[in-house]
């Protein structure tokens, strides 16, 4: 129960927070920083999306596996969540290198 709460509000970090709002100021040179575009943005998010859905269900599958050490399975797998949900954070709202495009194209 709580790692899936812990899973969804790292998801809520990504999406809402990082994707939606991202950097608070962009540099004025052009092109921009990809970073400072939503677009980009939800782009940089499919990976972090994809490593918390993961740990989430490696952290479900154990928690099944070793059900007698389910206290101390969920006590990491939050912080773990927790952790890559603030690095998620940091790479998809402030990294601009990260905002890459999955289509393979390279514009400047």
């Amino acid at each position: 129960m709580v790692v899936g709460i812990t899973t969804v509000l790292a998801l809520v970090v990504v999406w809402l927070i990082a994707v939606s709002i991202g950097p608070e100021a962009c540099a004025l040179s052009l092109p921009g920083p990809r970073n400072c575009f939503a677009g980009d943005r939800v782009q940089a998010a499919i990976l972090p999306t994809i490593v918390i859905v993961a740990s989430a269900v490696l952290s479900t599958a154990l928690l099944f596996a070793w059900p007698k050490n389910s206290r101390m399975i969920t006590r990491w797998s939050v912080l773990v969540l927790i952790l890559i949900a603030a690095a998620s954070y940091v790479l998809v709202a402030w990294i601009p290198a990260f905002a890459w495009t999955w289509r393979g194209d390279i514009s400047p």
